[in-house]
């Protein structure tokens, strides 16, 4: 009897507890702060050191301290002394230019010794390129009289950007400058480990420096007409991306002539450059550009779809031969665009952009009464009339915005 009552006492007291303890539960938390995702960057800078008829581009050091005082320094008789770009330090690309030369001539030849450099994280890398403008900018005698020479004294010089030869005609190669070490990923910032054959500005064969063009050598107009190259790529050099810190170069030689690939050397040849390049100007675009090789193991260098496109402005004017002419304006014309882009009206002096570049017909309608009025069309500024019926031709380039004018000479009333 003792024991049972001892037992309920022991549950009598065992509820006592739970009834106090409610609300104070035994509890611990731990505590992690600073949880931070923060993306990772690649940052690619580029330098360049320009060579040209034996000559080397650098700062002009010797006659004053100013860091933009660039010229030609060397042995040869030209250019040496002349101001210079195309060399520069590891920066952002921006207003920088491989090549500047206003005065080429046949035989001329030049190189760049080009360095990519990324930091924190390894990357594929391609290059684009793309000829921007291949101008006949004017004809003189000796290029008239040339038999290929497809534009005359008479018809430069014009709207179209791209109706030269010289990119026919100036030759280009380009190779991965690159040591003993395979992948392109050669250092020189390591005293020891350079390599005798990286980054001299001098190809060394298709072995130790492979060459980037599927021709070896070419016209410009080929090899830099919207191409894109690799230079770091899954199956190519051992599929080694770029490495962080580490300089990794790209040779790119030109001839204005006939140049060719003789053993392990390229050559350059004028002899057979004519007069039909003469007073040509040719430009081009040069792109560089990475992209993260972690997680990224179908990265190709496929080329990027640019649209290019144009604008142009119709410019339309009313006169008339008589003071009683009344009744017409500008409002009573459409203007019509029709080529490569299809039919566009054209609102007068508008500009109408987004077009596909190519030739387009130029033409217009009088809405109010076609057959009461009495008028004649003339063309001026980037448009030529090409017959009596009131229609005219112009072209369209890319990033270029013409004005067609067409001027309405109204002579009688409508009815």
């Amino acid at each position: 009897m003792k024991k049972i009552i001892t037992s309920v006492g022991m549950l009598v007291f065992a509820g006592a507890l739970i009834v106090g303890g409610t609300g104070a539960f035994f509890s611990d938390t731990e505590t992690s702060t600073g949880n931070v995702f923060t993306a990772g960057a690649i940052d690619l800078t580029v330098d360049s050191e320009a060579h040209y008829n034996g000559s080397i581009c650098q700062l002009n050091l010797l006659t004053t301290n100013d860091l933009t005082d660039y010229t030609w320094q060397g042995g040869t008789e030209y250019p040496v002394g002349l101001p210079c770009t195309g060399t520069w330090e590891a920066t952002d690309l921006g207003a920088q230019t491989f090549f500047n030369f206003r005065d080429v001539k046949p035989g001329d030849e030049g190189e760049n010794t080009i360095s990519l450099h990324i930091d924190s994280n390894p990357a594929w890398a391609c290059v684009d390129v793309n000829i921007t403008k291949n101008d006949d900018m004017t004809v003189n005698e000796p290029e008239d009289a040339e038999v290929l020479e497809l534009d005359t004294q008479a018809s430069e010089p014009d709207a179209d950007m791209f109706d030269g030869e010289l990119a026919q005609n100036i030759k280009f190669a380009a190779w991965l400058d690159q040591g003993a070490t395979l992948g392109w990923q050669n250092s020189d910032e390591n005293e020891l480990n350079d390599d005798a054959g990286e980054g001299d500005n001098i190809w060394q064969g298709e072995i130790a420096e492979p060459l980037l063009f599927s021709n070896d050598s070419g016209p410009a107009s080929d090899v830099l007409g919207g191409k894109s190259y690799p230079l770091a790529m899954p199956g190519l050099n051992n599929s080694t991306p770029m490495a962080p810190n580490q300089t990794n170069y790209i040779g790119l030689a030109w001839c204005a002539g006939t140049q060719a690939i003789v053993g392990n050397t390229i050559t350059c040849d004028g002899s057979n450059l004519g007069n039909i390049v003469q007073t040509d100007s040719m430009e081009a675009s040069i792109a560089f550009r990475v992209e993260q090789a972690r997680n990224n193991p179908n990265f190709t260098c496929t080329p990027r779809v640019v649209v290019e496109t144009g604008t142009v402005t119709l410019d339309k004017v009313v006169q008339f031969t008589q003071a009683s002419v009344v009744g017409v304006d500008v409002n009573d014309f459409v203007l019509h665009l029709v080529g490569p882009g299809g039919d566009h009206i054209l609102v007068d002096q508008v500009a109408f952009p987004n077009l596909t570049p190519g030739a387009y017909v130029v033409s217009e309608v009088y809405s109010n009464d076609p057959v009461g009025i009495q008028y004649n069309a003339s063309f001026s500024g980037s448009c030529a009339e090409i017959d009596d019926i009131g229609t005219a031709n112009m072209n369209v380039v890319s990033g270029v915005n013409p004005t067609c004018v067409i001027t309405n000479l109204v002579v009688s009333n409508p009815n």
